[in-house]
């Protein structure tokens, strides 16, 4: 993959004239595919099982209503041996906090009582980000290479370590993407603009269907395209400029944009108040301070400000310091109002926070001065990467919390789910602990909070950059074997489908290499597993030109490259750190054993279905697969799913899970599935991890013991709750696989040492090796 960023100009080049429709015929292409359509499961139970909602009690608070709504909420299994979060959470004796950890995070063990284990917002984050991603960049990988090439910029070094190229195709896609698509305009460019218009397009879709605030309210526009701040370039402005300047742009931009709307409504036959500067300042300053605090997401403080969420915009005009008088001026001013004598229509907001973007202000020696396009962030690649994150972590916390709501004397639940601050209030509220238990669960909770919503767990800093860039280069350094050592996952793949099974699926291996590329592979259950869980896309989902600010919470944040040296040595490490794991064969290995855990656990479910090898109902509940829905999933399986027959039996060749007729059994199979395949060939989930790391600090010391950590919940601890035949298989596999691939690690690492020969003649009898084997076998299968 290309990487770019900076200011160049292409023409047109000498197509065939049928090449530029390629971009519309290719967004039929997705539209017209059925598969597709299993990307848009409702997530039915998935951030915990449905219940009917009971009356309240009027004596009750909505705080005491959820204390009993959830006074059974389950502990964690082997709870006093737990260092995880969401596993120390749920030790907790508040069983409003136990609930809260739940629907948030992963636990990777499961609940003491071995009842279900609810499905939680991380994971669901985790899988629609892999399959949305991996899409996108299915299409814009083979684009950029095309744009690249036919545009003269094909020598491998500008293609590879110039920043400017990349950026300036992904510029070009944002315009394209806010104009209709152009028969005369560049294909490439077409063709990822058409795909970015169908991802905003089905996350539009997929904010109503969560019924995320606003979202029911926004009109279809194909050529819709998000508007993102940059928070750095903000501060930025700040410290060149004060914060009155600043904020004195942001007022005058928001009164422009005021009076614009006032004219549109006025046309209109519509009444709209116009805004004045004192109460636009007021914004403005509360505005500028709630992107600059990191504190709440850029798409929170847009809902917010725009009146969709009226509980987070008093929070935040609290936290800029208003008094009560006008923040009470600001919200019931931006508030929708009700118009009664119009059958109960919802009218316009006296006001609505907008901005010019082209509004500028000069400045003493400088007429061009700055502007709201100064902190703007154009590149479409970034843009599209932060946008769907916020999405995706908005729509699953709307869905975690709605099991929250609190029902009025009659019944009705409100329409949306309470706020983080009131889930907070129910927790406090229900807390018979110590402050100091509190602040500690209160720290925790808020940390798994911002893991889902997409939110920096820190304040920006240089010692923070400073240690992120230690971490890019230790990887690059060092990481050059970490290939070999993922080798031994294959144990845990053999232990918990099956030997078989494994053997079944491993001539459909031939695919994988020959079609990765494109994403379009000749096996159809190849095909299925890749649209419905993402698994195997991390070489195709990884960009040098957008950063994870926060790994495990997945904080997507865009890079200015070239603009600086220190920039600059911040790309090149990126590339370093994809060359590292290209050349260790980390990436691919682990692209081979994720796709080929997927077809494996897939085969595992269906020869449950069939009676030939029966998964216990203990591990079925932790994966989330109630009594009740197992024999439907089954059902299922026998109904839609197309099987060959091979030496071995028969095995499945597509699951066809667009027919399944049975949404809570299709949901349950996808989510235990996923979550199957994620213990098997391990990926952390922020619930798995314990408190430190989610601090630049405990990232730093802990780099290369993260999956260790995790591990040891995910799999020690797991394996000792469910003590069944998939756990001592998979650990004796995996120890197998660890000794073996060690051993050769360490007889390919010996070769051209020069004590090599002679450190093995001066012991000849002793056993030295025996131990370190051994150990490093048992370390590296717990560690899976």
């Amino acid at each position: 993959m290309a990487l770019g960023g900076g200011f160049a100009a292409f023409g047109r080049t000498g197509m065939e004239p049928q090449m530029m429709h390629e971009a519309a015929k290719w967004v039929k292409h997705v539209d017209d595919n059925p598969m597709v359509a299993a990307l848009h499961l409702p997530n039915n139970g998935s951030a915990g099982a449905a219940r009917a909602t009971p009356l309240p009690d009027p004596k009750l608070s909505p705080g005491e209503f959820i204390g009993e709504r959830f006074a059974d909420a389950p502990k964690s299994a082997m709870g006093s041996m737990r260092f995880d979060m969401v596993g120390v959470l749920k030790q907790n004796e508040n069983p409003v906090i136990r609930q809260i950890a739940a629907q948030l995070g992963e636990d990777a063990v499961g609940n003491a009582d071995g009842s279900v284990n609810i499905r939680a917002a991380s994971e669901n984050v985790a899988r629609e980000m892999r399959v949305r991603t991996s899409r996108f960049y299915r299409t814009y990988d083979q684009a950029f290479s095309d744009w690249a090439r036919e545009t003269g910029k094909t020598a491998r070094w500008r293609h590879m370590w110039d920043p400017s190229v990349r950026g300036e195709f992904n510029r070009e896609v944002g315009l394209a993407v806010r104009r209709e698509l152009d028969a005369d305009g560049n294909p490439h460019v077409q063709k990822v603009a058409a795909r970015m218009k169908k991802e905003f397009k089905d996350l539009l879709e997929y904010g109503r269907d969560k019924n995320i605030r606003g979202f029911s309210e926004i009109k279809d526009n194909y050529n819709y395209m998000t508007r993102r701040f940059r928070a750095e370039r903000l501060d930025d402005l700040v410290e060149a400029h004060g914060a009155g300047t600043v904020n004195r742009l942001v007022a005058e931009s928001m009164m422009k944009a005021n009076r614009a709307r006032m004219n549109r409504a006025r046309q209109a036959g519509r009444v709209v108040d116009e805004l004045d500067y004192e109460t636009a300042l007021d914004l403005a300053s509360a505005y500028v301070k709630s992107i600059r605090s990191r504190k709440y997401g850029d798409f929170n403080v847009h809902r917010a400000f725009n009146g969709d969420d009226m509980t987070a915009l008093r929070d935040m005009l609290d936290g800029a310091g208003m008094d009560e008088a006008a923040i009470d001026r600001i919200t019931d001013a931006i508030r929708l109002k009700q118009d009664k004598g119009d059958k109960g229509r919802l009218s316009e907001a006296k006001f609505r926070m907008d901005l010019d973007e082209t509004h500028r202000i000069p400045l003493a020696g400088n007429p061009n001065g700055i502007g709201i396009e100064d902190f703007l962030e154009n590149d479409a690649e970034m843009l599209f990467t932060q946008y769907a994150r916020s999405v995706i972590g908005a729509g699953e916390i709307e869905e975690a919390f709605s099991n929250f709501k609190v029902p009025d004397t009659e019944g009705n639940l409100p329409n949306h789910a309470p706020s983080w601050s009131s889930i907070k209030r129910y927790a406090a509220e229900n807390h018979k602990g110590s402050r100091a238990d509190w602040n500690r669960a209160e720290a925790r909770l808020e940390s798994l909070y911002r893991a889902v919503a997409g939110i920096a767990q820190e304040r920006p800093s240089d010692a923070r950059e400073a240690m992120r860039l230690l971490r890019d280069y230790n990887f690059t350094r060092i990481g050059g074997q970490l290939g070999v050592a993922q080798l031994s996952e294959l144990g845990s793949v053999i232990g918990n489908g099956g030997f078989r099974a494994l053997m079944q699926n491993i001539p459909a291996l031939r695919h994988i290499f020959a079609s990765a590329r494109t994403g379009k592979f000749s096996d159809d259950l190849f095909n299925e597993i890749e649209a419905i869980w993402g698994f195997g896309t991390d070489t195709v989902r990884s960009s040098p030109h957008v950063k994870m600010d926060d790994i495990y919470g997945g904080t997507f944040e865009g890079r200015d490259f070239g603009s600086t040296k220190m920039q600059l040595l911040d790309h090149t490490l990126q590339r370093g750190k994809m060359v590292t794991s290209v050349s260790s064969g980390m990436a691919h290995i682990n692209m081979v054993l994720q796709r080929l855990n997927g077809r494996v656990l897939v085969q595992r479910f269906m020869d449950d279905a069939t009676g030939r090898r029966p998964i216990n109902q203990k591990r079925l509940r932790a994966l989330g697969i109630s009594d009740e829905l197992h024999p439907r999933i089954q059902a299922q399986l026998q109904k839609h799913v197309d099987q060959t027959t091979g030496l071995l039996g028969r095995k499945v060749s597509r699951i066809n899970i667009e027919k399944w007729d049975d949404l809570d059994a299709r949901n349950a199979f996808v989510n235990g599935v996923d979550r199957w395949a994620k213990r098997s060939v391990q990926e952390n989930d922020p619930g798995n991890m314990p408190a430190f790391m989610t601090k630049e600090l405990g990232k730093t010391v802990f780099q290369f013991r993260s999956f260790m950590l995790a591990a040891y919940s995910k799999q020690l601890l797991a394996g000792i709750h469910h003590r069944d035949w998939e756990t001592f298989s998979a650990f004796m596999s995996s120890m197998l696989f660890g000794g073996l691939f060690y051993a050769a690690q360490t007889a390919v690492n010996a070769q051209g040492r020069a004590d090599c020969q002679r450190r093995s003649k001066s012991r000849p009898g002793r056993r030295r090796k025996v131990r370190p084997v051994g150990g490093c076998a048992m370390a590296r299968a717990l560690a899976t």
